[in-house]
């Protein structure tokens, strides 16, 4: 998919600026002598194609914004972070602020997902009959169907794997 393809294209860069800070240098290479330097036009190309991806999304959840007041924004099931903020702040919060959070909320959580599945694969590579017992309920649950939304709230067991693996880690 081309965002997927542009978030870790975002993210590569990520790492190459923490690993070297004169990359930074890089980023601010002037449009017109870009095409001089591939990486800059390819991470370009990436971070647009990933705030298009961000703006429209940004759009909808404003068109179907809630005037409801903290408390029943925070009792209301379902939604997302984004609809959210965006009910919560009202007027207040800019396009390109939003764009700008999300972007720190992909990157940042992506760094976290990555680790905690890690650990958790560790754990179950450790324990084989929690491995066994896991794998059983994602055959109950799957029959062999790749996983829904609703499918991944009835990996139960699984979920426990995940939550233990994060309060070791």
């Amino acid at each position: 998919s081309p965002i997927v393809r542009a978030v870790y294209r975002v993210l590569k860069e990520t790492g190459y600026r923490a690993d070297d800070p004169t990359n930074l240098l890089l980023s601010k290479v002037p449009d017109a002598l870009s095409p001089l330097f591939p990486t800059v036009t390819d991470f370009r190309a990436s971070l647009q194609k990933l705030d298009e991806v961000l703006d429209e999304a940004i759009a909808e959840a404003q068109q179907n914004k809630a005037d409801l007041d903290a408390e029943s924004l925070q009792m209301r099931s379902g939604g997302s972070l984004l609809r959210f903020l965006i009910d919560l702040r009202g007027e207040d919060v800019a396009s390109e602020q939003l764009r700008d959070d999300l972007r720190t909320l992909l990157i940042a959580g992506h760094e976290t997902v990555a680790s905690i599945l890690t650990w958790a694969t560790f754990e179950l590579a450790l324990n084989p009959e929690v491995l066994a017992s896991a794998l059983r309920e994602i055959d109950e649950v799957l029959q062999g169907r790749i996983p829904t939304y609703d499918d991944v709230r009835e990996l139960k067991y699984l979920r426990l794997v995940v939550v233990e693996a994060l309060r070791m880690y």
